[in-house]
């Protein structure tokens, strides 16, 4: 990957106020996807899905925005 991933502090706190279980999935989900580019989605329950793809979204809007950011320095 060339650029950046931004785990803003909103999708930190968000991650951790979840039950254990649930964020060890989603956050296992997010890493294999942005780290290793692996698709883990099909091991998360319906709702566990409806999670990591909120938490995806902003981090992916976040990201874009950061390395937008970065282009017009």
């Amino acid at each position: 990957m060339k650029s950046n991933i931004v785990l803003s502090r909103y999708v930190i706190n968000t991650i951790n106020s979840l039950p254990e279980n649930e964020r060890l999935s989603i956050a296992s989900a997010l890493a294999g996807e942005m780290i290793l580019g692996a698709k883990l989605t099909n091991e998360l329950n319906p709702q566990e899905e409806m999670l990591y793809s909120v938490i995806r979204n902003f981090i992916m809007r976040d990201s874009h925005e950061y390395n937008l950011s970065l282009i017009h320095i």
